[in-house]
């Protein structure tokens, strides 16, 4: 059977028909998927938006500064959104803007609670600022927390141990010094975990040659880092056992090894007087 002319158009019409009709069907479901997407994800924002709603921000632990202090510098509210806060940059600014703290810790209870938890900054040590009238106080963290002015050059500072050999002259309060010091900061350790108190200065001028001078009577001499937990822990044996309370003189513990001596050379004052050997007292164990 031979196709006329009209009815290949008929054919064809309704070819095109169907793609039509197919095309549109494709649209629609593009258009439904689209429009559940979207409600979806609508949805999903006002619900997180609630949800995640700041209820509570709790702040423990500092007895320097109060809760709107600490509010008023970090600008956090309720009932916004908690991830609009980052823990880190929390944590961050308020040491920068609060001096008297040395530790922020920041940390997110989901969905809507913020807890911080603060130490404040207890003074431990002071550096006089060379060839000035000033000195910094310091944090055991070592930030600087206030810069004051010296009466007379020889002034001491109550229940702080001073230390030289530190050039702090371009730092200013709020700056954190002595960062990656491991000499520093092995020292201080040593000093902590073995409980040796009443140090009244620490001198690392020289971090081949450390000293400890101990309630401004006895000079510690430690040399090097090497083996500082040792020496640290035996030099505070023999000040407890083998020492008069009022004893003044030099301990030399820079070549300590075990089973060796060590020997304390008592001094009158001023601490540069000279000893001959037989002044040595054996102070070992």
């Amino acid at each position: 059977m031979i196709e006329s002319k009209s009815d290949r158009l008929e054919i064809k019409r309704k070819v095109n028909a169907q793609k039509h009709r197919r095309k549109q069907k494709r649209r629609l479901i593009i258009f439904y998927i689209f429009l559940i997407i979207s409600v979806v994800l609508i949805s999903l924002f006002f619900i997180i938006h609630s949800f995640f709603k700041i209820s509570e921000i709790k702040i423990t632990g500092s007895q320097k500064y109060n809760q709107q202090q600490i509010k008023k510098i970090l600008d956090l509210e309720v009932d916004e959104n908690i991830f609009k806060y980052k823990s880190d940059i929390i944590s961050k600014k308020i040491k920068n803007n609060l001096v008297y703290i040395d530790e922020a810790n920041v940390k997110k209870k989901l969905p809507n609670k913020i807890f911080i938890s603060l130490v404040d900054a207890t003074p431990k040590y002071f550096i006089k600022i060379k060839d000035t009238d000033r000195y910094f106080i310091l944090s055991k963290n070592m930030k600087i927390l206030e810069e004051k002015i010296l009466k007379n050059k020889n002034q001491k500072i109550d229940n702080l141990i001073q230390i030289l050999g530190i050039d702090i002259l371009d730092n200013s309060v709020g700056d954190f010094i002595l960062k990656d010091d491991e000499i520093f900061w092995g020292l201080m350790e040593s000093v902590e975990t073995n409980k040796f108190k009443d140090i009244t200065k620490i001198d690392i001028t020289n971090k081949s040659s450390i000293k400890i001078i101990y309630q401004d009577r006895i000079v510690i001499l430690l040399g090097k880092i090497n083996q500082i937990d040792y020496k640290i822990r035996f030099i505070n044996k023999i000040i407890e056992r083998n020492l008069d309370k009022n004893e003044k003189g030099i301990i030399d513990a820079t070549s300590i090894q075990k089973n060796s001596k060590v020997y304390f050379k008592p001094y009158k004052e001023p601490i540069k007087t000279k000893k001959s050997q037989e002044d040595k007292k054996d102070v070992s164990e």
